[in-house]
């Protein structure tokens, strides 16, 4: 059985689920703060290293109904963080 799945089903438990939603969450506003723009899925799943698009969607679609984070629908960089307002620093280009 795999160190936090349920039972040897290969699903994660609850609280897995809400650490790698913590993880998706942080790499989200990492990645906006030094970039000044959102990440893309992909660049999502190479960051919390994880092989899985779909889990990583969920995820931001958990986000989203937690009211942490919004998406455009079919943009490629649609993410943004509520009470987040990034702006470039004096000198940053």
């Amino acid at each position: 059985m795999k160190k936090g799945t349920d039972k040897g089903t290969g699903k994660e438990t609850r609280q897995e689920q809400a650490r790698t939603r913590e993880r998706v969450y942080s790499f989200i506003v990492d990645f906006m703060t030094e970039n000044l723009y959102a990440p893309t899925i992909g660049e999502i799943c190479a960051g919390i290293h994880s092989g899985s698009v779909s889990s990583v969607y969920g995820h931001l679609l958990k986000l989203e109904g937690e009211g942490k984070t919004k998406m455009k629908p079919n943009s490629t960089r649609a993410i943004t963080l509520a009470g987040y307002k990034l702006i470039k620093a004096e000198g940053q280009e």
